[in-house]
């Protein structure tokens, strides 16, 4: 008796909707942040309604104020969707890829470096998102992460979240 049931599918898939509007409408305008749901399975059969969904995905933020709004708007949004519906719904927000900020001290000592082997400095480059192992470890040591190439330019991420091309 479907009437009786609670369809995990439908609430799921109202989940994913709602989702995409946490970085649109949450965030301010050029925030670089990310939300994707990357699957979305099921306990079910194809004549059985299921009795639990999975949705998982991926946060990426250029902060972790934005992660961390994302994190609590996202259980918002699950509570209330699930309590809507009826069912339990639970939100698992691990934090795999954290942010690459640079710190101040040495970002001010590679630029220093940079100027004296005769670098020029150019603050134009445009914010980038990546995953980088550095991140981790720049958690724990203040570091700077940048991009030196052979055509004597370098980005480096400042801590307002600018990149410096040398």
């Amino acid at each position: 008796m479907p009437h009786v049931g609670r369809d995990t599918i439908s609430v799921g898939s109202e989940i994913i909707q709602s989702l995409q509007n946490i970085i649109s409408k949450k965030l301010a305008p050029g925030s670089g942040s990310v939300l994707s749901v990357t699957e979305f399975t099921s306990d079910g059969a194809r004549n059985v309604l299921p009795g639990n969904s999975l949705i998982k995905g991926d946060v990426r933020s250029r902060n972790k104020e934005d992660r961390l709004e994302i994190k609590r708007l996202m259980g918002t949004l699950v509570e209330g969707i699930s309590d809507a519906h009826e069912i339990t719904g639970e939100v698992s927000f691990e934090t795999e890829f954290v942010e690459t900020i640079n710190s101040s001290d040495q970002t001010e000592t590679v630029i220093a470096v940079a100027e004296e082997l005769g670098l020029s400095l150019d603050g134009n480059c445009e914010p980038m998102s990546f995953s980088e192992d550095f991140a981790h470890f720049s958690n724990v040591v203040p570091g700077c992460f940048f991009f030196r190439q052979w055509t004597n330019w370098m980005c480096i991420k400042s801590p307002t979240l600018k990149f410096l091309r040398l």
